[in-house]
């Protein structure tokens, strides 16, 4: 059993944190035998705050929230040069999945009360803001838009409704003209949806919990993906393999490779989706990779 001490923040109004509570956690917390100094469950005004205090502080710190939140808060960290540890209580919990941190909380409180060590990763920039995971245009950040909306719907309202408005989104009348320079050329595409992921995108087949896992997180690449379904069953087929795996190896996607990325399009803005935190930015977007400029604390030994 590791005795170092942790400071552990969590956002309270992220993904699954509000469901399972103060008290739930606290128990899982303290069954894990952690040595925590400091437990704090916080909306995100007060989150931020005291996330600055505890970039400065001597103990291990673990953020608990969704992508977006271990997103906006690496910044401060990163700045701090304070290795964090990711506690998944989001939706997709991408980050988590490709430091292979336990996919539930309880399992991943008992790792890091085991053992942990801190390593570096990529950083992604798209006009200077942060992206840990990906930063997505078209389709996806519009799909938050509805979700953000519904938000207090049950997920059998949910559901069917962001379902339906993907499969619309996919229709050729919303494909947009993008024009992509990359390190070494410069292509044109018309495309609903692109996603510039932070090192690229395994191809994991058909498994669903790996379906936008990376290769690395420290290839210092950004990966460029965009998908042209061109009628009713291509559409229909690139839906079911996004959700259920194997989408890497349809005919209608596409994938480059590029240190640095620069997007034109036909809008002066676009709304951005980073890390699934929407943003909108001027055209042209341009992105880059930052090698190991920042450190995360993961379970387990030396890597």
């Amino acid at each position: 059993m590791m005795t170092n001490s942790f400071n552990i923040l969590i956002n309270s109004q992220s993904g699954t944190a509000s469901a399972l509570g103060q008290a739930k956690i606290e128990a899982w917390i303290e069954k894990a035998g952690l040595n925590v100094e400091n437990f704090c469950f916080l909306e995100a005004d007060a989150f931020f705050d005291r996330l600055a205090d505890f970039t400065h502080a001597d103990p291990h710190l673990l953020i608990g929230g969704g992508d977006g939140t271990i997103m906006s808060a690496a910044l401060t960290c990163m700045k701090a040069e304070k290795p964090f540890g990711v506690l998944p209580l989001g939706t997709m919990n991408l980050l988590a999945k490709d430091l292979d941190v336990p996919e539930t909380l309880e399992d991943a409180l008992k790792a890091y009360a085991m053992s942990a060590t801190t390593r570096q990763i990529d950083a992604g920039f798209v006009n200077d803001e942060l992206f840990l995971c990906n930063a997505s245009l078209g389709t996806i950040p519009e799909t938050a838009k509805i979700r953000e909306e519904h938000r207090k719907d049950s997920e059998a309202v949910m559901a069917p409704l962001l379902a339906f408005f993907v499969l619309d989104q996919l229709d050729e009348s919303y494909h947009r003209n993008y024009a992509i320079k990359l390190d070494d050329r410069q292509i044109t595409i018309k495309s609903p949806m692109l996603v510039i992921s932070n090192n690229c995108l395994k191809d994991t087949g058909y498994a669903q919990e790996k379906s936008f896992k990376r290769l690395s997180m420290n290839d210092n690449v950004l990966g460029v993906y965009s998908s042209q379904p061109r009628n009713f069953w291509e559409k229909m087929r690139f839906f079911f393999k996004l959700g259920k795996g194997g989408w890497r190896k349809d005919s209608v996607v596409k994938e480059w490779r590029s240190r640095n990325v620069s997007i034109t399009s036909e809008q002066e803005e676009e709304l951005v989706s980073l890390d699934g935190e929407n943003k909108t930015l001027t055209t042209p977007l341009k992105f880059k990779v930052e090698h190991d400029a920042i450190q995360v604390l993961v379970p387990g030994g030396d890597r």
